[in-house]
């Protein structure tokens, strides 16, 4: 596949910043959905899920965090962090997340089952 141009490169930039912040809560309960986590732990599992390619800083996951919580999708609880005596924030979904996970990725994400968006998203040079 050829290199992208300086306008395309623009408009490709542009446009994963615009699904950065859709994506957000949706990759931070998929991170839970199968442990429990504290921020550190969500933000690598994001980097992880997305193969590096979305990366968050701390203080948008925290934001996130936050609106989930009062939509109460998940909770937290507080936890000794070994070895130093502060207490971090554990965070774990709701039944309520649960079920708006699973809503969420059987219908808005739904496409990405889809066989081309399978062949196209598995493309390579």
């Amino acid at each position: 596949m050829p290199e992208l141009t300086s306008y395309e490169a623009v408009v490709a930039t542009s446009w994963k910043e615009t699904c950065k912040k859709a994506a957000l809560m949706t990759l931070i309960l998929l991170t839970l959905h199968d442990e429990p986590a504290w921020s550190s732990q969500i933000t690598a599992s994001i980097a992880d899920l997305t193969n590096g390619n979305l990366e968050f800083d701390q203080q948008s996951v925290h934001r996130a965090l936050r609106r989930l919580e009062e939509h109460n999708l998940l909770i937290h609880k507080q936890e000794p962090a070994p070895g130093t005596g502060a207490k971090r924030k554990v965070y774990e979904l709701t039944q309520s997340g649960e079920r708006v996970l699973r809503e969420h990725l059987t219908t808005t994400m739904s496409y990405t089952r889809h066989p081309t968006f399978q062949r196209l998203s598995t493309m390579s040079d």
